[in-house]
């Protein structure tokens, strides 16, 4: 019970210094699963004329992506407790990887933080898209899906409710 509490108030915590980071030029992506329950992303929706490094970490905007979860959730079989983490984005030349990391209360990455990183599928769209847009698709009663779309580029990583 102790450690329930502890982790209630840490993930409470978290969301309150990512809710003081965030500005009025965020915007938020959410997917309910069945029993309605939510993950969600606060994001920076950036311009196309701003390009990502490939090979090196990229945060939109100079701030990372911000989710949230209600439920535990699996990513690549790692294991995700409820609370916040950061996102951050690695854009490779053919694919994207998708980081996630447990630092919610810095901007700056810390590689040692990393929960988990995910190849993201991705794919070329027939029209640019500008701004960035990040988005979930329901894929299953259990499945969570981000869509990430940035210029002809769609990229998705999938996350599991447990």
């Amino acid at each position: 019970m102790r450690l329930l509490v502890c982790l209630v108030l840490q993930s409470m915590l978290a969301g309150l210094c990512v809710a003081q980071a965030a500005d009025a030029n965020s915007a938020i992506a959410s997917c309910n699963f069945q029993d309605g329950n939510e993950v969600s992303v606060r994001y920076t929706p950036v311009s196309t004329k701003q390009k990502p490094p490939t090979g090196k970490v990229w945060v939109p905007g100079g701030t990372p992506m911000y989710l949230f979860t209600q439920t535990e959730l699996t990513a690549k079989n790692v294991s995700m407790p409820v609370g916040a983490y950061s996102i951050y984005i690695l854009p490779g030349k053919q694919n994207w990887t998708l980081i996630v990391n447990k630092n919610v209360s810095s901007k700056d990455y810390d590689e040692k933080q990393d929960v988990v990183r995910m190849n993201m599928e991705s794919g070329n769209l027939s029209e640019a898209v500008d701004p960035l847009q990040v988005s979930f698709a329901h894929a299953a009663p259990k499945e969570c899906n981000l869509r990430i779309y940035y210029g002809k580029s769609g990229n998705w990583a999938e996350f599991m409710q447990k």
